[in-house]
């Protein structure tokens, strides 16, 4: 019997098992194989990946994003950057392969990433799938879209997110939302952390800082 699993059928079965998702007012983007929602000061994203690890094993992960627009718009403007912000700007994301009973980022009973070799595997495996949507991954969206909560999570439990520079993030949303003195503290923070990062990074940091500074005239 030839094996059905291929990462479009996979891809297919994981949309459909998750259509309820359009209860809470997401929509399926096909094209992206991505669960998006427009929310009052941006966007919520459950997008799901299915790879090919072998010709016979699959596997299916997630990434969970929010966009909050104001946010991203703060930054392409500080660092030059003339594109409008595009469903690619996500303000804080998670990928769950961090997400797992064992996990030393975010612990949870169910982990984020699942292999089959069949879609009758896909099929046991469907519930629990859900489970972890709506116990996870739906609370991660909602409650993102506040970005006081997005900043907090950033600072205080950086391993539920996969931010590539996550200082934008909470610098964006200090200069934003809260006060100088927020900055000047989430600043003295950053540079702790930053500073075991290589020469690279610490100077891309260091420069995006440096802008921060200007622009609310903390020099």
């Amino acid at each position: 019997m030839i094996n059905s699993l291929t990462t479009r059928t996979l891809s297919e079965a994981a949309a459909k098992s998750l259509s309820w998702l359009a209860d809470d007012g997401f929509q399926y983007v096909k094209r992206h194989r991505c669960f998006r929602r427009q929310n009052e000061g941006g966007f919520s994203y459950i997008k799901f990946h299915a790879l090919a690890l072998s010709q016979r094993v699959y596997q299916l992960t997630f990434s969970l994003g929010v966009q909050i627009t104001e946010v991203e718009s703060w930054i392409h403007r500080l660092v030059g950057d003339d594109k409008h912000v595009s469903h690619d700007d996500w303000t804080i994301c998670n990928y769950t392969v961090n997400v797992g009973p064992t996990s030393p980022h975010w612990r949870f009973p169910i982990a984020g990433d699942w292999t089959f070799t069949s879609l009758e595997e896909f099929s046991s495996a469907e519930s629990q799938i859900s489970e972890f949507v709506r116990c996870l991954a739906l609370p991660y969206v909602n409650e993102h879209q506040d970005p006081l909560k997005l900043r907090r999570t950033l600072i205080e439990t950086p391993g539920h997110a996969t931010n590539i520079e996550p200082y934008r993030s909470i610098l964006a949303i200090d200069c934003l939302y809260c006060s100088p003195e927020q900055t000047t503290a989430d600043i003295a923070i950053l540079e702790q952390r930053y500073a075991c990062f290589s020469l690279q990074a610490r100077e891309e940091f260091n420069v995006f800082v440096a802008a921060v500074k200007r622009s609310i005239h903390m020099d």
